[in-house]
């Protein structure tokens, strides 16, 4: 994917085998209790067909790509019913990777402005958080 560019919402390279445009579609879900991602592409010239997909880290230009074409998602706790539940939400952060301050910071925007992300990143957090009883408010 050397030539690869991003046209609106679609991602675009030269078919290796005729060389004409090959246009992919991305997607993102939650599958389990993890992010799934996939490229459906087709070739305008010759018809070849290519899938490509990949679990949890996105590549940075496919998730700001997804973001501009679906918007971000926000996800929210209230204050009020999170703070007792202060430590199950830090640990949920820490089991999935995030380190002290990390976790603590993101306590902070959960429980104020909110946590930006892809809606299946926002959506998968909001599910790991719901399994410890922290009620959520996830915005398109």
């Amino acid at each position: 994917m050397s030539e690869l560019m991003i046209d609106g919402h679609e991602l675009v390279e030269p078919c290796s085998r005729c060389g004409a445009l090959l246009r992919g579609e991305l997607s993102q879900a939650v599958i389990g209790d993890r992010l799934a991602w996939s490229i459906s592409s087709v070739c305008d010239g010759c018809g070849s067909q290519l899938e490509s997909c990949g679990r949890d880290t996105l590549p940075e230009e496919f998730r700001q790509m997804l973001l501009d074409r679906d918007g971000a998602g926000r996800l929210r706790v209230d204050p009020d019913s999170g703070r007792p539940l202060r430590l199950a939400i830090l640990r949920v952060l820490r089991r999935y990777g995030a380190s002290l301050a990390e976790a603590s910071d993101t306590y902070t925007r959960l429980t104020g402005p909110g946590v930006i992300g892809t809606r299946a990143e926002v959506l998968l957090l909001a599910n790991r958080l719901n399994t410890t009883g922290v009620k959520t408010q996830l915005d398109p």
